[in-house]
């Protein structure tokens, strides 16, 4: 099922409402108003806003992903105070073809690690990435890792002060942190891809 452009799917009802399909819902916009909360098996793939106005959304037995594409990237609205979410929440962003670069990335789920990054692009110079052993300059005993983390704690003026390689594949996304990546699928060039994490979602507050 794809809904069009600028439609909005509406969840609304008093009573405790369960939804279930066994087809994938493509939608634009949908919205959740359900004081007694909703409950869902059905697969999800939001492209316009999700917007949480009321009772508890509960998609742990299905799949709620807001999906990305070169034309648009779903987002989560604002969450009202008498709104919840329960279930994983996939977050995805889109990377057109174009120059391999650093890029300023941050997870907003948690419970993920650098893995979630490594299966998306190319990474290099730590354990666990594509190329673990990856120096700059090559040849040397120096590593050069392609995804830094931001030290907060490093007061240095310098453009590239605060900025710490990661430490391993397993380290933590942790939500709201500050990462640098130098990604794509080659070292200079690169084809469209797609980065995405899954795990709780954050609500700012």
């Amino acid at each position: 099922v794809t809904a069009n452009d600028n439609s909005t799917l509406d969840l609304t009802g008093t009573g405790a409402t369960t939804l279930s399909s066994a087809a994938a819902l493509d939608l634009f916009d949908l919205r959740v108003n359900t004081p007694a909360g909703t409950t869902t098996d059905a697969t999800f793939n939001v492209r316009g806003t999700l917007q949480l106005d009321d009772g508890d959304f509960d998609v742990s037995s299905g799949t709620l992903a807001l999906v990305s594409d070169i034309t648009r990237t779903g987002r989560l609205g604002p969450v009202a105070a008498g709104a919840s979410y329960t279930g994983d929440l996939r977050m995805e962003r889109f990377v057109p073809a174009g120059v391999t670069n650093w890029r300023l990335l941050s997870s907003p789920v948690g419970g993920v690690t650098v893995q979630e990054w490594d299966a998306d692009f190319l990474t290099a110079g730590f354990p666990g990435s594509d190329f673990p052993g990856f120096t700059n300059p090559v040849g040397s005993s120096t590593l050069w890792p392609s995804i830094r983390v931001y030290d907060e704690t490093d007061t240095g003026a310098g453009l590239t002060d605060g900025l710490v390689g990661v430490g391993n594949v397993t380290d933590a996304l942790t939500a709201g942190v500050g990462f640098a990546a130098w990604c794509g699928d080659n070292l200079v060039s690169t084809t469209a891809f797609t980065i995405d994490v899954t795990g709780p979602h954050t609500i700012a507050s």
